[in-house]
């Protein structure tokens, strides 16, 4: 077997150079998964002047306690360092070489591994030669994972350490003297190195699996002139607070509710579940650890709820986030996020086919208002986590039609994405033109029973 592996690091050889002499079980680790090459004790976050010098013949410890893996085969400073696995006989079972080459200011490791013949020692067997075949599947695999999680701690470590931390002599040969004149070495970029957030873990999880989904999108103008003004009006005369997410989901509801088929949801034997009621998701900006967190609620029932209703709920969210019952699964959440990556994706994808598991999870509809945190106009894609996702963009005023003749009107960019798996495109059109008339008659969800009903002032009989 043979692998060659490489990665390009933002500082001159001789800033990496230390790092990888001081590799080894027992030294300074190996900058991988510690746990299973270096007994638990984490690798060295910073160079260890005691660990700088190495000749051909020492031992770098493969595993905590080994004394004959790996062996220091060949080394030339600040060039390449080559280790190697012998056998009692005197032959050689693996190597591994580290080359160091400089790349206009940076440098390129390169690491390429060989593996030779494979022998094991097993209970009551003996020793057993394993053939080529298959110590090629077991062994490729492995070694891909832990040199991938090496080479990426190496590049960390030179880079977040910004250049040397200690003096590293140099040798007599072809290094000249003390007065021998030095290229000037470009600084490194300035940057700043942080950790990834554990909590992104689920959207990189759930954009990889809505990667399966055979996504529709069409784009909207949508005139919000009246319905602005109408929302802007009722909260100057004293009633209630409305905004215009809460009667975007209120239309969504409706408009979705006079066609089940848009939000139906697949379950295991394949079968279209669809549900009477529209439970419609959207994120809410909150305040958590002092920045700003979309976190995700469920409006349950939008289409039977006014829109002072769904205003006043996701207002009390945003102001107490732990009234979401989505802030009650925060602690089976970080346990969920320990799991490795393929379980957590398997989950998801599981879920995808329980629809009564995923609608009590994220309902039925997505809704994303990612235009009430900016300016202006464009449109917006999501990950098609629901049948049908709904992004609510900017707002851009442009000429309009009205019955004076052509004003500036204020219309709103609204992204419909249906999964093409469970939605044609002519549903799709349907739903997309009931929608638009939904938001630009006001009259029709601000004025029905259901708004009344809300409105405590209201003497009409419920």
């Amino acid at each position: 077997m043979q692998a060659t592996h490489a990665v390009t690091i933002a500082a001159a050889p001789e800033d990496v150079w230390p790092w990888l002499v001081q590799m080894g079980a027992g030294r300074a680790g190996w900058y991988s998964y510690d746990r299973l090459d270096n007994g638990g004790a984490p690798s060295a976050e910073r160079i260890v002047p005691a660990l700088q010098q190495i000749t051909v013949g020492d031992v770098m410890p493969a595993l905590p306690g080994a004394t004959d893996a790996f062996v220091v085969a060949d080394v030339q400073e600040r060039h390449h360092l080559v280790l190697s696995v012998p056998t009692p006989a005197g032959a050689v079972r693996a190597s591994w070489a580290l080359v160091l080459e400089p790349d206009g200011g940076r440098t390129r490791l390169m690491v390429r591994a060989r593996l030779g013949e494979l022998r094991v020692t097993l209970p009551w067997v003996g020793d057993v030669r394993v053939s080529p075949v298959a110590a090629h599947i077991v062994a490729t695999p492995v070694h891909l994972v832990m040199q991938r999680r090496q080479l990426l701690g190496i590049r960390d470590r030179v880079e977040a350490a910004g250049g040397r931390t200690t003096p590293v002599p140099r040798s007599g040969a072809g290094g000249g003297g003390p007065g021998a004149p030095t290229a000037r070495r470009p600084s490194p970029p300035s940057r700043e190195v942080v950790a990834f957030p554990r909590s992104r873990r689920i959207i990189v999880d759930i954009g990889r699996v809505a990667r399966a989904r055979n996504t529709v999108n069409g784009f909207l103008e949508i005139d919000v002139t009246d319905i602005r003004r109408r929302l802007r009006d009722t909260g100057t005369t004293g009633g209630p607070d409305l905004s215009l997410t809460g009667y975007i989901v209120a239309c969504v509801g409706r408009a979705v509710a006079a066609d089940r088929a848009v939000h139906a949801l697949r379950d295991l034997r394949g079968r279209l579940v669809r549900y009477d009621d529209v439970d419609v998701n959207v994120s809410v900006e909150v305040q958590l650890e002092g920045r700003s967190f979309p976190m995700n609620h469920v409006i349950r029932a939008a289409h039977a709820r006014s829109v002072h209703e769904i205003s006043e709920e996701l207002h009390r969210v945003k102001r107490d986030p732990g009234q979401s019952p989505t802030a009650r699964l925060a602690a089976g959440a970080r346990v969920f996020l320990a799991l490795p990556g393929v379980v957590r994706r398997w989950a998801f994808r599981t879920v995808y086919r329980l629809p009564a598991r995923q609608k009590a999870l994220m309902g039925t509809v997505g809704v994303t208002a990612i235009g009430m945190v900016g300016r202006g106009g464009g449109w917006g894609t999501a990950f098609q986590v629901h049948p049908l996702e709904i992004v609510v963009g900017g707002i851009a005023v442009t000429p309009g039609v009205t019955d004076e003749g052509i004003a500036p009107r204020e219309h709103l960019h609204v992204t419909l994405s249906f999964d093409h798996d469970v939605v044609d495109g002519a549903p799709a059109a349907r739903f997309a033109s009931r929608l638009r008339d939904l938001i630009e008659g006001p009259d029709v969800v601000l004025g029905d029973r259901a708004q009344r009903r809300a409105d405590p002032s209201d003497p009409s009989p419920t």
